[in-house]
């Protein structure tokens, strides 16, 4: 009906159109015209369904075809034989020491407290 709707053709005119359809071409030969327009639209869908599936297989090996480059890329930067590992600390060199911690940084309790004087290094006035 939202067919007949895009055309704006109320009750009556469907009426009309019926009667003209049976009188020209008989009522022996309208199952033969639907037959042939459910053959005619049943086809369109099938184009239409093969077209999409077309699209989504197309688009799919696209995608495919991107992961599988990007993972060939990214296997090729990170391989084991291409990959820069940092340098391991030497234990002979005179920055490291293997007992240092952020405890041995800690600063002592007399090196947060400004040197006091004592009471004989006052002077009074």
């Amino acid at each position: 009906m939202a067919f007949l709707l895009l055309f704006d053709v109320s009750g009556g005119e469907f009426l009309l159109i019926a009667l003209v359809i049976i009188i020209f071409f008989g009522s022996k030969g309208i199952p033969d015209i639907a037959r042939g327009l459910g053959k005619g639209i049943r086809e369109v869908k099938d184009a239409t369904d093969s077209i999409k599936r077309e699209i989504t297989d197309t688009a799919r090996k696209a995608e495919r075809e991107a992961r599988n480059e990007l993972d060939q890329t990214l296997d090729q930067a990170f391989s084991d034989e291409d990959y820069i590992k940092p340098p391991k600390p030497n234990p002979y060199d005179s920055d490291f020491s293997a007992t240092e911690s952020s405890e041995d940084h800690a600063p002592s309790k007399d090196e947060d407290q400004p040197p006091t004087k004592g009471p004989d290094q006052l002077k009074t006035d």
